[in-house]
């Protein structure tokens, strides 16, 4: 089954890094030149674990993907990405300081976000432009985290290379530019999702443009790199330039390089750089990513507090995120606001709206020119002031009501996970269809209910036999989230069980919902034909052959429809 306006530096920031960065030559290496320990920042915060699995995507990863449950990947980032959200929210919404420094984007801005999403939901061209922006800034945002992790490092180290800096920094740069100008040049793919449905809207750059500036780009990067590389080595030890290397291949091997193979077309028999499974593999960058976050504002958070637990802030992080996408996705299910919008539209602009407040709240709050970022990050100093427990959302009535409620969404959350991605799967390759319906109409009552997942169990009764049962499943799904594709199913299977009426009722919605649908239309026909109808055949038939004078079950029905036998030629 079926998800970065400002944002800073450190942890992928939009504006340049001069902005936030006091001069290098100021700073003087710190103490302690890790923030966790050597073994824990290279693994978690420098991307090392990740460059170890790496090889074994490389070497085997088709045999990897088809040996993991597919439950693994979407498990790993709701325990590891929903938190990361979490964190973000926590830092700046748990403290009465916090909330009233950064209103703005808090409260204003935040608004302004809903009122767009709201708006997509009901309008696809709204949602697309959401969807893009979420897109197109999401790479940035990734790589603005790891440059501003790699500056970290340096300052820490008190390596005094603002040149071998500002090399860096335009590699990371033109890593994000190739990347950029590979999502959006032109291509022949299908625009929509669905019909006029939410989308990315490639900005189309052509291709004698994208084919200088690409290669240019990517020539350009390597260069840098080398650079800055070269730069670091005459002012620092090679061990304290370790950090700074894995963040750099990381970012290499998470956008650099997959794109490059994208633009050439080739994936060189790897199948980790094939385009055709980039988000299968993808979802391994999102959890590294994530675990750089919470590396670091974990990090962050103990020593504001002065050493408060590292377990109940992520707990803290994950009741926060798990608010944050729950809720949207709750309160437009199709049983109660979504309407006729399907699932998977409403799940895509839940993703732009979380995501695009992420990197706006991101953006406001992690600044390096602020004293007590900079002190606890760069100049290791653990007496950041501490702020008193009336200023936190942690404490208090209030403070009780909301993560009361967040725990609740949470086991409802984690009960939705387990049937839908555990639970359904394994009951619908058993042959348990029965028990898969009761486990859906359960979660009916909390309005988790699923058309794709009624779909899903309809399409495994009919190759079970049961196309009755089939058709209820279909049904349903078609009640959740209307779309051509399930009542044009539907219709066929109506029209087998010898239900021309219903057939024809459901092919009829069908038709509204996918006008252009040329499959759509010549199974009408086939419907009308049925019911002898064949001047309303002839008209799909026709309506289907101007879309593609090819498609041959139109061309077919047709001729039948021309045939000697009954005429009717209503309308």
């Amino acid at each position: 089954m079926a998800h970065e306006v400002a944002r800073h530096f450190l942890l992928g920031g939009e504006c340049s890094a001069r902005e936030y960065i006091v001069p290098m030559t100021a700073v003087s290496p710190t103490q302690n030149r890790w923030l966790w320990g050597s073994s824990r920042d290279l693994l978690l915060g420098c991307g090392a674990w990740y460059l170890l699995l790496f090889p074994v995507l490389a070497l085997a990863g088709p045999g990897i993907r088809n040996l993991q449950p597919l439950y693994l990947a979407p498990l790993l980032i709701f325990l590891i990405s929903t938190p990361h959200y979490g964190a973000t929210l926590v830092r700046v919404y748990e403290q009465r300081g916090e909330r009233r420094a950064y209103a703005f984007f808090t409260v204003w801005t935040t608004l302004a976000l809903i009122a767009l999403f709201v708006w997509g939901v009901q309008n696809a061209a709204v949602g697309t432009l959401l969807f893009t922006a979420y897109l197109t800034w999401s790479p940035w945002h990734y790589t603005g985290q790891n440059y501003g992790i790699a500056v970290m490092f340096m300052r820490r180290r008190g390596v005094d290379a603002e040149p071998a800096k500002r090399w860096l920094h335009g590699s990371f740069v033109l890593s994000y530019v190739l990347t950029f100008l590979v999502m959006h040049q032109a291509d022949g793919s299908p625009r929509g999702l669905a019909e006029g449905g939410v989308h990315l809207a490639r900005l189309g750059i052509p291709e004698w443009f994208s084919g200088i500036a690409i290669p240019a780009a990517a020539a350009a990067w390597g260069v840098a790199l080398l650079v800055a590389g070269r730069l670091m080595l005459l002012r620092g030890r090679l061990r304290d330039l370790l950090p700074i290397a894995l963040l750099a291949l990381s970012q290499a091997l998470w956008f650099t390089v997959p794109d490059l193979a994208r633009y050439m077309g080739s994936s060189g028999g790897l199948e980790v750089f094939d385009f055709d499974y980039r988000a299968l593999y993808f979802n391994w960058v999102v959890v590294a990513h994530a675990v750089q976050y919470l590396w670091i504002t974990s990090f962050y958070a103990r020593t504001e507090s002065g050493g408060s637990s590292t377990g109940r802030y992520l707990l803290k992080t994950l009741l926060a995120g798990n608010l944050a996408w729950f809720v949207p996705a709750l309160i437009f299910a199709p049983q109660i606001f979504g309407g006729a919008v399907s699932e998977w539209t409403v799940g895509l602009l839940v993703a732009s709206l979380v995501n695009l407040h992420h990197f706006i709240l991101d953006g406001a709050i992690w600044k390096l020119r602020k004293s007590k970022i900079a002190d606890i990050l760069i100049r290791a100093r653990s007496q950041a002031p501490k702020f008193p427990a009336a200023g936190r959302l942690g404490t208090g009535r209030f403070a009780k009501v909301v993560w009361g409620s967040a725990s609740v969404l949470l086991a409802v959350a984690l009960a939705e996970f387990a049937v839908q991605r555990v639970a359904i799967p394994s009951l619908v390759e058993r042959g348990k269809y029965d028990s898969v319906s009761t486990l859906l109409n359960g979660l009916a009552w909390v309005a988790r209910d699923s058309a794709t997942a009624r779909a899903q169990v309809g399409n495994a009764l009919m190759g079970a036999g049961r196309p009755e049962d089939a058709a209820r499943a279909y049904a349903r799904s078609g009640d959740l989230t209307p779309s051509a594709d399930t009542f044009g199913v539907l219709a066929r299977i109506e029209l087998g069980l010898g239900l021309e009426e219903r057939a024809l009722a459901d092919i009829e919605r069908a038709v509204e919902i996918g006008p252009n649908r040329i499959d759509v239309l010549s199974l009408a026909g086939q419907i009308e034909m049925k019911l002898g109808r064949r001047g309303r055949a002839r008209s799909y038939f026709n309506r289907a052959l101007g879309l593609n004078p090819n498609y041959e079950p139109a061309r077919r029905g047709l001729a039948e429809s021309d045939g000697p036998g009954p005429s009717d030629t209503s309308f």
